[in-house]
């Protein structure tokens, strides 16, 4: 039989860590200092009724188990896991950090906001995060695809998986580290202020995309594999490149056969000339005036010189 039974914790702790096995995570917020948890059982009756998450506490963490093994008195019998958790819809009080694991179920996470660290893992689930802000961010699966959109981190968000893909929409951090050996990955900048910026492949392919980017400095690493940074192609080789002489970010690329591209709707973010004008510009050794004119010879038009000096006095 199949029965959902909820359940309500009151949480003083800081930290928050949430585990199972194969049941679906479904996890939102909520401004109370309630943990909430509802739970799809499948089971024997009797043990449907004696179900219920095991709780451990500190001072500082409280860990929630919501899938255990019953293990028999009889040594010679193979413990067992009833009533099977099919799935969990979960709310979150606010806390400084949460953690998420599993190991053959899905997580998915919205409007999850913690001061901390926000962890989520599994083995041969998916992960969807939408809407996370937190100092950090981890999201790891083995053979499962990774999610993130909106998601805004201020130091660190790292997405990684084995065989899966992996897709970022409109996330903005200052570091970021993307990794996967056979999958793809996908990202799609909405404030590119990143600082570094990590992408491994091994037969996959990356494309990022983003509005604009700040001056960079690209080393890349490839053995088969095809690196394109804006008009730029670089193959069969390792080395760096640099946007500008004077880089504010780092973009570290490494992959064994899979193609990589880089763009950016500003394609003058890749013209070094045209940053170096920029760069006299902004240090008053020309005027604003000089710069419109070498602008021009290189090639752009009124439109892209204004939208490439409007932000400079």
């Amino acid at each position: 039989m199949k029965v959902r039974k909820t359940f309500a914790f009151t949480v003083a702790e800081k930290r928050l860590a949430i585990s199972a096995i194969s049941a679906d995570l479904k996890i939102s917020s909520n401004d109370t200092q309630q943990l909430l948890i509802e739970v799809e059982l499948e089971g024997d009756e009797d043990k449907i009724q004696g179900y219920a998450p095991k709780i451990r506490r500190t001072d500082e963490e409280i860990e929630v188990e919501l899938e255990y093994w019953d293990i028999p008195k009889v040594l010679l019998l193979k413990p067992r896991r009833e009533p099977k958790v099919l799935s969990a819809t979960i709310s979150i009080p606010s806390v400084d950090s949460v953690s998420f694991s599993a190991v053959g179920g899905d997580i998915s996470a919205a409007g999850i906001r913690c001061q901390g660290a926000s962890s989520s893992s599994t083995v041969s689930g998916d992960i969807v995060l939408t809407r996370v802000q937190a100092d950090s961010v981890v999201a790891k699966s083995a053979a499962g695809d990774v999610s993130v959109t909106e998601v805004t981190v201020n130091s660190t968000l790292r997405v990684s998986t084995v065989s899966g893909d992996v897709i970022a929409e409109k996330v903005s951090f200052t570091n970021g580290a993307f990794e996967t050996v056979a999958g793809d990955i996908r990202i799609n900048f909405a404030e590119p202020r990143f600082k570094l910026l990590e992408l491994k492949t091994v037969s996959g392919d990356v494309a990022v995309k983003s509005p604009s980017l700040p001056p960079c400095r690209v080393e890349y690493s490839s053995l088969t594999g095809t690196v394109r940074v804006g008009g730029q192609r670089f193959k069969g080789s390792q080395g760096s490149w640099s946007s500008t002489p004077n880089p504010t970010a780092l973009i570290k690329v490494s992959t064994v056969s899979g193609l990589v591209n880089i763009e950016s709707q500003n394609q003058q973010d890749f013209d070094p000339k045209a940053q170096a004008i920029v760069e006299l510009l902004q240090a008053e050794r020309i005027t604003k005036e000089q710069a419109r004119e070498l602008l021009a010879v290189l090639g752009y038009s009124e439109a892209e010189i204004e939208k490439l000096l409007h932000h400079i006095k």
